[in-house]
């Protein structure tokens, strides 16, 4: 299923019938929301193959190398989720200015935390249904995205906690600048990380900092495009290259640093997870440039979709199909049945919610006015 998967995801590409160019494009289109969100489609479904192989005691013998592939990525998955999220939320700043900083609290914050808080209800109530039980304490701090009952909390604490420290980041520093205001954010996020790390372990923060990499990336975008058109080589190369250097520098680089140098100097935890939050930055600005060095005839609409109507509903509730995959016996009797069945449970739950959410945001916010 493994390779199918990456296979299907390989022909939707080819259905907007890339091309490569050379040369860094003028219009900046390659981080438009339509580029951006086919791109998070994809890594989707790479995080979608993630979470469903932690259900599976074996896999087909071909699709050992890309379950291998998936997992050596670790974070790196969801680094263009933050990065992208942290570019748009600086866009609309620019755009919107406190408006959209109070928007952040009243809107963006309230509206994923309710969205999320049906998520955990219907979590709660589906594995009910199979025999386990949560104490009321574990629902409660679930919905505030602290617990986790089988779904993707950390992510979800990760980007209410940027809304807060953003929205309040603008209003005391945007009088000094977009630079100043993205250190703030920085500062907050360095003052919370080593807190995260005690408490939930590396991977709540292995990717934090690309938040305000994304942000810092729209602020001098025109800047950094001038200096890589200066570089000799085609952009889609150097993509390659970065998003390369990302992984080693995730992957690799921290063992390395406290094998060699542990004896020497001290390498608390902080210091190996910043050197892993530089990687997951250096990953997403390669994917920006690699996305930079393709042109496409027509965006695919089923990755625009994945990454973005429907990204929230894939990522939450994708593990649904397979709790009750696995409670039924299907995962270790039919495992490509399971995979099939979680694949096509995934696109219906998400297609429905891209249909039903939508509706009950319209009668909150009609009845709050």
């Amino acid at each position: 299923m493994y390779c199918i998967l990456t296979c299907f995801l390989l022909v939707c590409l080819l259905c907007g019938r890339p091309a490569l160019v050379s040369q860094l494009p003028c219009d900046g289109a390659y981080m438009s929301r339509e580029r951006t969100c086919m791109i998070n489609g994809i890594f989707i479904w790479i995080v979608f193959m993630s979470h469903m192989h932690s259900y599976l005691s074996s896999c087909a013998l071909w699709d050992r190398p890309f379950l291998k592939a998936v997992e050596y990525m670790g974070q790196t998955m969801v680094a263009t989720f933050f990065f992208f999220s942290g570019y748009g939320i600086m866009s609309s700043l620019k755009k919107k200015g406190l408006l959209y900083s109070r928007q952040l609290v009243t809107h963006r914050f309230f509206r994923l935390w309710l969205h999320f808080s049906i998520a955990v209800i219907v979590f709660a109530t589906v594995q009910r249904c199979m025999g386990i039980h949560y104490e009321v304490e574990s629902v409660l701090y679930a919905l505030i995205a602290w617990t986790r009952i089988e779904n993707s909390n950390w992510f979800i604490f990760i980007t209410l906690l940027s809304y807060l420290v953003i929205a309040l980041n603008h209003r005391l520093l945007y009088r000094w600048g977009d630079t100043a205001m993205v250190g703030g954010i920085v500062a907050v996020f360095l003052v919370v990380m080593p807190f995260l790390l005690q408490l939930k372990g590396s991977y709540w923060v292995d990717s934090f900092l690309c938040i305000p990499a994304g942000m810092l990336f729209f602020i001098y975008q025109k800047h950094i495009e001038s200096q890589v058109r200066k570089i000799p080589v085609p952009v889609w190369l150097l993509g390659v290259v970065l998003c390369f250097i990302g992984l080693m520098t995730y992957r690799v680089l921290p063992d390395s640093i406290s094998f060699r140098l542990g004896e020497i100097v001290p390498c608390t935890p902080v210091m190996l997870v910043l050197v892993q939050n530089l990687g997951c930055v250096l990953f997403a600005v390669g994917v920006c440039m690699l996305s930079a060095g393709m042109r496409y005839v027509s965006t695919p609409s089923f990755l625009v979709w994945s990454g973005g109507a429907a990204l929230f509903y894939l990522y939450i509730f994708q593990r649904i199909p397979m709790l009750m995959g696995k409670y039924w016996g299907i995962c270790e009797a039919y495992p490509m049945v399971y995979q099939i069945a979680c694949f096509i449970g995934t696109l219906l739950i998400a297609w429905g919610c891209c249909w039903i959410f939508p509706r009950v945001d319209f009668l909150i916010w009609r009845a709050k006015k």
